[in-house]
């Protein structure tokens, strides 16, 4: 009895927390997004491609809304996902919404239909920003000395995992690089969507921490087929070897390849 109205209690304690997280006395809330423009049948980003089937089982609270938000020199950037109406679809088309909550209003920086990205659904998106590095030089007054500093700006990159829909698995893969401030897209055909690699910045300074490139990562596989050369027994009538080439895609935060690094090649017997 006594265990029974501990566990109980453990259930009762961790309810109210979750409850405590979604409404902290200061808490972000969606509704102060929608006073920016973002519309009020949007969701972070985040939260919608992990609850994509279940989108009103339960509120956005402040830890959805901080888990799509992005801070750099240039701005807090906060993005969402609106879904599109598309009833006779398999999958829905999206719009992309940006808010920068220290510098103005919400934009939409994306939006699907019959001509732009028709056939491609979006499985997930990720962030990462395109950092530049100046420099500015001053005369310190107290040494004379003439000293060379860097300046830092940074703007958001919106990486969009996708795929040519079907319905099977054999859909074929793209990554679109999404520019929110020129709202430009830039297509890497056939290259699926692998990651962000964050350089590591451990030996910095918390402050200069954040100031390193990063780069994005794909994969594309090249193909080669081989007839095994077995007549057709009543166990198979299809018998290749399937030799798989996997390349790993480094680009930068412009979109433009670094380097493409290639891996060992497997052997794959397709027996039907």
């Amino acid at each position: 009895m006594k265990q029974k109205t501990f566990n109980l209690l453990q259930h009762a304690i961790v309810a109210i927390a979750l409850v405590m997280a979604c409404t902290t006395a200061n808490a972000i809330e969606m509704k102060d997004f929608y006073q920016k423009g973002i519309p009020t049948d949007a969701y972070p980003m985040k939260f919608f491609f992990s609850n994509y089937a279940n989108l009103k089982e339960r509120p956005v609270c402040e830890n959805d809304l901080m888990e799509s938000s992005y801070w750099s020199e240039d701005g807090d950037y906060y993005f969402f996902v609106q879904p599109q109406n598309r009833a006779d679809e398999d999958f829905m088309h999206i719009n992309v919404w940006v808010c920068d909550m220290d510098k103005g209003r919400a934009k939409c920086v994306f939006r699907q239909d019959a001509d732009h990205y028709d056939e491609l659904m979006v499985m997930d998106m990720d962030v990462v920003f395109d950092k530049s590095h100046s420099d500015s030089v001053y005369t310190d007054k107290k040494t004379r000395q003439r000293i060379t500093m860097q300046n830092h700006t940074s703007q958001p990159v919106i990486v969009m995992k996708t795929e040519l829909y079907t319905g099977f698995s054999h859909s074929l893969r793209y990554t679109l690089l999404l520019y929110p401030k020129s709202c430009e897209v830039i297509t890497l055909d056939l290259e699926s969507f692998v990651g962000i690699m964050h350089t590591n910045t451990n030996p910095l300074m918390a402050a200069e921490q954040h100031l390193a490139q990063d780069y994005i990562l794909t994969t594309v596989t090249g193909v080669e087929s081989q007839e095994a050369g077995y007549k057709e027994t009543d166990d198979f009538s299809l018998f290749t070897h399937q030799y798989l080439t996997p390349y790993l895609n480094i680009y930068n935060t412009k979109g433009e390849l670094v380097k493409s690094v290639e891996l060992p090649q497997d052997m794959i017997d397709m027996v039907r």
